[in-house]
């Protein structure tokens, strides 16, 4: 077999896969995951001040998961309960989803003995992460999620929930 043959064979077997390769149509459109977005953990910790003061809850779908302590003196308290879907549902309702993108965290305070309040939100296609949002316009939807969490902590544990100071 001449050199010429070779060379024409390759370019003619080419060209065929690459007409092969054009006239497949594919819309990046039709690949698209079009399940709804949603929240699948929640994380609320408060962590800071002078005795090294933590308080972390964990929210999943079907539990919550509650640890407080400080470091200096070393104490814990922990416990873990189940969560009704009436209760995920109340709490996951507080927070909207579309409106995460836009919240914005401050500055730690951690380093002047003070308690930073971080919130993780998990959902089915991201994570958000905001330490300290108290000045968001998008806020009063935290502060919802955290009344209605202690009102269903003073049920399952009432001797973890935080009493007002006056």
């Amino acid at each position: 077999m001449s050199a010429v043959k070779i060379i024409r064979s390759k370019s003619f077997f080419l060209t065929f896969l690459l007409l092969i390769f054009l006239s497949c149509d594919y819309k990046k459109g039709d690949t698209q995951n079009t399940d709804e977005e949603k929240i699948e953990v929640m994380t609320l910790s408060h962590i800071g001040g002078e005795n090294g003061f933590y308080e972390i809850i964990k929210i999943k779908k079907d539990s919550i998961f509650f640890d407080s302590g400080t470091s200096k003196p070393s104490k814990n308290n922990n416990w873990k309960n189940s969560l009704s879907k009436d209760d995920w549902q109340l709490l996951s309702s507080s927070i909207k989803i579309k409106n995460l993108d836009s919240i914005r965290s401050s500055p730690s305070i951690q380093h002047l003995d003070g308690i930073d309040e971080t919130l993780i939100i998990k959902t089915s296609k991201k994570s958000h992460i905001f330490v300290n949002s108290y000045k968001d316009i998008h806020y009063n939807q935290i502060e919802t999620l955290k009344n209605r969490l202690n009102n269903i902590i003073s049920k399952k544990q009432p001797s973890t929930v935080k009493k007002s100071q006056k």
